[in-house]
C-alpha cells in the first residue's frame, strides 16, 4: 500500500511539471551563457544577453515576449514597435522617482529569431546579477513560447 501511494505522487508531480519546448531547453542555457555586465555603482551598470530561438518565428517570439514584459515582467512602462521588434520599457526605482530602462529586439535569424535584451541602472543603483540573469531568461522563455 505504503508502495503505491509514493508512486501515485510521483506520477501526480511528473503530470503537473510544466512542460518544456524544444525552444525553451536552447534559450534557457543560451540566455545564461551569453549574460554579461558592464559598469559599476559609481557609472552605473548595462547587463545584456542574446539568444537563438531557432524554430520560432519573430512575429510569435515578440508577441510572447511583449505579453511577459506587460503584464508579469512589474514594469511601469511598455511601449513596442511590432515592425521594428523592438519593445521597451521601464522598471521603478525604489525610493526614487528614477527608472530603469529595458530594451528587447527580436529579428528573424535564419527560419528562426534572434533575441536581444539590455537592462541599465544609473549610478549609485543596486541590483543583483541574479535577479537580472532571471528575469532576462524568464523573458527569453515566453519569447519561445514557454
Amino acid at each position: 500500500m505504503r508502495n503505491a501511494f509514493w508512486l501515485l505522487m510521483i506520477s501526480s508531480a511528473i503530470s503537473f511539471a510544466p512542460s518544456v519546448s524544444a525552444a525553451d531547453k536552447q534559450a534557457q542555457p543560451e540566455c545564461a551563457s551569453n549574460f554579461s555586465s558592464t559598469g559599476n555603482y559609481i557609472r552605473g551598470k548595462q547587463f545584456s544577453t542574446h539568444a537563438l530561438l531557432p524554430d520560432v518565428r519573430t512575429e510569435a517570439a515578440y508577441k510572447g515576449a511583449y505579453e511577459f514584459i506587460e503584464k508579469k515582467g512589474g514594469y511601469l512602462t511598455v511601449r513596442g514597435d511590432k515592425k521594428a521588434g523592438a519593445i521597451y520599457a521601464s522598471h521603478s526605482v525604489a525610493m526614487s522617482v528614477r527608472t530603469a530602462p529595458l530594451h528587447v529586439t527580436i529579428t528573424p535569424e535564419g527560419k528562426g529569431s534572434k533575441i536581444n535584451i539590455t537592462f541599465s541602472i544609473s549610478t549609485g543603483m543596486l541590483t543583483s546579477k541574479k535577479s537580472v540573469r532571471e528575469q532576462f531568461c524568464k523573458i527569453t522563455n515566453a519569447a519561445a513560447g514557454g
